[in-house]
């Protein structure tokens, strides 16, 4: 008989047990639909980031390119011309590397910067 309880017993736990909600902590997570956007750009952000650098010894800039958490690209001269300089200011390293991470997002890799493009950002040399 008393076989017969705990297995009752078992068996009705296990049935409620698995039909419970979900965690409170979960649920608070989810359900501020306001934030979640920015909860998920958030993550993304910080996944695939960007950052400027000044050379060494120099008054010229460079960026680096980081994908899901990784340094992807070091970029220390302005791509798409034969040159090995850096950029002139801080300000145009970052709307080439802001092309460039676009570009990756988009699939395009490796995210090859034309002349034309460089024009197009106003970016002088």
């Amino acid at each position: 008989m008393n076989y017969k309880i705990a297995c009752a017993i078992i068996t009705i736990t296990m049935v409620f047990g698995c039909n419970q909600d979900k965690p409170e902590i979960y649920q608070e997570k989810t359900s501020k639909t306001d934030s979640t956007e920015q909860d998920i750009q958030v993550q993304y952000e910080s996944k695939n980031h960007i950052e400027t650098f000044q050379l060494k010894n120099s008054d010229e800039w460079g960026y680096d390119i980081y994908i899901n958490g990784h340094h992807t690209i070091r970029q220390e001269s302005i791509p798409g011309l034969p040159t090995m300089r850096g950029f002139k200011t801080e300000e145009y390293a970052k709307k080439v590397e802001e092309l460039a991470l676009r570009k990756i997002e988009n699939n395009i890799f490796p995210p090859s910067i034309k002349k034309n493009e460089l024009d197009s950002l106003a970016i002088y040399i």
